[in-house]
């Protein structure tokens, strides 16, 4: 009842956000509907004249308010979460991602390309391919611009994956350019329905297959996710701002940003594999630039593959585990730093230090964990804080690959 309640309250949403001729036509009843009641207590001219004012302003009022109150569907109107029907359309058994984490079950829908065997890449950067937006979301793009209303947005360059090769010994790693809003545009608004009630999955990602990187019409700017876990085995754990462009409100990977560009030098296997990582840890983490140089850190590169619910946006996966950082540590310096602002796009409203043991998965969507506090530490009490919220599902694609 509580999935299909939220289903009804999603399409009322996107018709209300849409360019549908209807939604005009509610609009205009609306005020008609003031302007009646009004002109059944007064039936003199000005109150006509009056009634019109203010039937206008209350429908225009009405529906800003529904914007704001409805907000945080705004997500599922843009990328289903939708994990059965992703793998009704998307069929093949690697996309099936079923598997169980400390006794609870989780299911997502992702297409792994590597797992990590200890093999050898390379990063063969352009950074004059420039990626083109199709003609068909050209033509839509004020409209699916649109669908991401209610979030932060700033353009930027990107790092877009053109694609990948098996060359000898060695996976070779494709690089071109994109830039932020053509990601809005194409893989953050996949499933957002257009005025003829067409989506881009529909147009590009229609299945069996989802589209490799070298053919798919997506944006497919690099994302990079990363568990990261302190000397006590913790693992740190970010909940998202409710203006983020996606994920509102929801907990994600340590790290789980786009692949920024360095500030000197190229973009390597050293950059891809190492320093991008350590530059998370700092915009993503809170993390003291000091510690880069005295903490002993271990990056474990995972594996990658595509995110199905975002049309096959390439996903990077790591471990990180700082051996001689402590909770005590971390806690004390997260309390002055979290609110140190590295950007305005999808920044988080907290971090936890949980329970890495007590994290479970709960139904389609939900996690339960317990947390350290300040207190807590530094009074050698146990986790106290106890928390369910939902989650990013790449979050889930990176815990799959974190235990295979």
């Amino acid at each position: 009842m509580r999935k299909f309640f939220k289903n009804l309250m999603i399409k009322f949403y996107t018709f209300m956000v849409s360019e549908h001729i209807i939604k005009y036509v509610v609009s205009a009843l609306l005020c008609f509907g003031i302007l009646f009641l009004v002109g059944v207590l007064n039936s003199t001219v000005m109150s006509d004249i009056f009634s019109i004012l203010i039937g206008f302003l209350f429908g225009q009022i009405f529906i800003g308010i529904l914007n704001v109150v409805m907000g945080n569907l705004e997500d599922a109107t843009k990328v289903t979460e939708d994990t059965e029907k992703l793998l009704s359309i998307y069929k093949g058994k690697d996309n099936r991602k079923d598997f169980i984490y400390n006794g609870s079950n989780c299911l997502v829908a992702y297409k792994h390309l590597i797992v990590n065997k200890g093999y050898k890449f390379k990063v063969e950067d352009h950074p004059d391919s420039e990626f083109v937006l199709d003609e068909f979301i050209m033509n839509n793009y004020k409209e699916l611009f649109l669908a991401h209303s209610q979030s932060s947005k700033s353009n930027s360059a990107t790092i877009r994956m053109d694609g990948f090769e098996k060359r000898g010994d060695e996976y070779v790693i494709h690089l071109g350019r994109s830039d932020y809003y053509k990601h809005l545009v194409t893989n953050r608004s996949i499933d957002f329905r257009l005025a003829d009630d067409l989506t881009l999955r529909d147009v590009f990602e229609y299945g069996p297959k989802i589209s490799s990187p070298e053919e798919s019409k997506m944006s497919n700017h690099v994302g990079i996710n990363a568990l990261v876990y302190l000397s006590d085995g913790e693992m740190l754990l970010p909940k998202r701002k409710k203006d983020s462009t996606i994920s509102k409100n929801k907990v994600t990977s340590a790290i789980a940003m786009k692949l920024d560009f360095p500030e000197d030098g190229d973009i390597d296997e050293n950059y891809l594999f190492d320093k991008c990582i350590k530059t998370g840890l700092i915009k993503r983490t809170k993390f003291n630039k000091e510690w880069l140089e005295t903490k002993d850190i271990k990056i474990d590169f995972l594996g990658l593959g595509l995110n199905l619910y975002e049309g096959g946006k390439p996903q990077f996966y790591y471990r990180v585990v700082i051996s001689d950082l402590t909770r005590l540590e971390y806690l004390t310096y997260l309390k002055d730093h979290m609110n140190d602002n590295f950007g305005k796009l999808d920044s988080d409203k907290c971090i936890y230090v949980l329970e890495k043991d007590s994290l479970k998965f709960v139904g389609d969507d939900g996690l339960t964990f317990k947390h350290y506090t300040l207190s807590d530490v530094e009074k050698g009490r146990s986790a106290s804080g106890k928390k369910k919220l939902s989650y990013e599902k790449s979050f889930a694609a990176n815990i799959w690959h974190d235990i295979q």
